[in-house]
């Protein structure tokens, strides 16, 4: 990703997000995953941002293959999502799956 496709898409989320945060009702349970989904797709992206910072393309690639697994998974398919976070992680040492947002 490039750094103006990083800002591009962190700027989404975050107007997303704020709208989620400033709604006067109650979150219904899609949206309490829409915004797990994009909290974790928002620390990806804060993530590849600093690999890029320091030049840690291995990080940046990883990070990058999680973001695109987020991406496509997340919002279908939460489940299987939380069932390939465990896999990812024990197989590549990937720590940013584990759903923190």
């Amino acid at each position: 990703m490039t750094d103006e496709e990083l800002t591009q898409a962190t700027e989404e989320i975050t107007e997303i997000l704020d709208k989620l945060h400033n709604s006067e009702k109650p979150l219904t349970k899609e949206e309490q995953r829409r915004k797990k989904v994009l909290s974790a797709r928002k620390q990806l992206l804060r993530v590849i941002k600093v690999a890029k910072e320091r030049n840690d393309r291995t990080m940046e690639i990883k990070t990058g293959i999680e973001y695109t697994l987020v991406t496509s998974l997340g919002e279908k398919h939460p489940h299987l999502l939380m069932f390939l976070a465990p896999i990812v992680r024990s197989k590549f040492g990937w720590t940013v799956l584990s759903g923190g947002g």
